[in-house]
């Protein structure tokens, strides 16, 4: 049985942002699938990067 902790998600978040940092784009969709979770629960993490003072751009629609 796996228990999400907050040292989980942390490291999720963490891995997020090291792949804002390539110079390919990732659509929510890609993150969703890749880490396991909801297209939602990406955006919410988006959302705390831009607070905490992130600059994260949408480029384009795909």
């Amino acid at each position: 049985m796996t228990i999400n902790t907050d040292q989980d998600k942390f490291l999720i978040m963490l891995n997020i942002l090291q792949r804002f940092d390539s110079k390919y784009g990732h659509t929510k969709e890609e993150l969703s699938s890749e880490f396991g979770k909801s297209v939602r629960t990406i955006e919410r993490y988006i959302e705390t990067f831009k607070n905490v003072g992130y600059d994260i751009v949408k480029t384009k629609e795909i």
